[in-house]
């Protein structure tokens, strides 16, 4: 173990063979929760349930994904991931599968809540925005981000329900993906990419990119109460919020959950839905729905942000 990386995300001490530049580093006295390391995996599982996806298995505490021209990823138990890489994958594109469907697995097993969303905070307090592809839940929070608030996670998002009943997020990395439409829309410079080391594409070939924010000082690691959950909407005439409660909230976050079909092999749908309605009960949610122009944008990070500075105040 000693020539593994040591790094942290969702509150999880990692030991990896594989190394990591997006995560913060950690120094792990004690054994690491998570144990990421390359080796042979099972071509298929085995149990009493195994459901097939497209790319996936899963069954009870397991699950194997395979990524075209990458590799298979195993993971196990909620604290190991074992890859069997292809000889001819790049290291950022491992990592890239490794961030998204292998890791809401591990969480899974776990039993954490996760949601497809963005996240910063302010005051120690954390606001979510969900949102599908495309919708800017990843714009909105680097928008914020430039007004002063700290990124806490993008894409994939962690809450769990602690001893006091409270939501609480924790953070992931310093990091944000955004399209390079957002890149141009922030006017942060994507032709000096090669010059800039906080900016870079996340796989050759496509036009999206990883944006660093620990240097600037604009990430905050750690665990936060959540304040309020935005799901993210377009093609409205105007910008708009509208409050979802029950049955209604229930549904946008089952709807907003990441990756949620995995819960089917796994047995934790119950849970999970439980988890759901708890969350409706206890935070405020909300609908941002805002008009398809992208000129649009500033004037709907406005609308939030009014809000998010009056929930603020309802924590001091």
């Amino acid at each position: 173990m000693n020539n593994h990386f040591r790094y942290i995300i969702y509150n999880l001490n990692i030991a990896s063979e594989l190394e990591l530049p997006e995560l913060m580093p950690a120094i792990i006295e004690n054994n690491p929760d998570v144990n990421i390391k390359f080796g042979p995996v099972p071509e298929r599982l085995s149990g009493d349930i195994v459901v097939n996806k497209t790319q996936a298995q899963i069954a009870h505490n397991q699950f194997l994904f395979k990524a075209d021209d990458i590799g298979t990823y195993y993971v196990t138990d909620g604290n190991q991931i074992i890859i069997d890489a292809d000889i001819k994958a790049d290291l950022s594109s491992i990592r890239l599968f490794l961030f998204g469907s292998v890791m809401a697995a591990l969480l899974y097993q776990r039993n954490c809540f996760l949601l497809h969303a963005s996240a910063v905070q302010k005051n120690g307090v954390g606001f979510v925005f969900v949102g599908k592809s495309g919708y800017g839940k990843s714009t909105t929070a680097a928008v914020l981000v430039e007004r002063g608030y700290k990124l806490v996670s993008d894409d994939l998002c962690m809450m769990l329900i602690d001893h006091n009943a409270s939501v609480v997020l924790w953070a992931s990395y310093p990091g944000m993906k955004l399209w390079h439409d957002s890149i141009d829309y922030l006017d942060w410079d994507r032709n000096s990419i090669n010059e800039k080391k906080n900016i870079r594409p996340v796989r050759a070939g496509i036009e999206k990119y990883r944006v660093d924010v620990v240097e600037d000082d604009r990430y905050q690691p750690g665990s936060f109460k959540l304040g309020g959950i935005y799901f993210l909407s377009k093609n409205g005439r105007k910008c708009v919020l509208k409050n979802l409660s029950g049955i209604d909230a229930v549904d946008h976050l089952l709807k907003g959950s990441y990756r949620s079909g995995q819960l089917e092999g796994l047995g934790g749908r119950e849970q999970h839905f439980q988890t759901c309605c708890r969350i409706a009960k206890k935070l405020k949610i909300k609908k941002a729905i805002r008009p398809n122009a992208r000129h649009n944008i500033n004037h709907f990070v406005d609308m939030i942000q009014q809000d998010i500075e009056r929930a603020i105040l309802d924590y001091e």
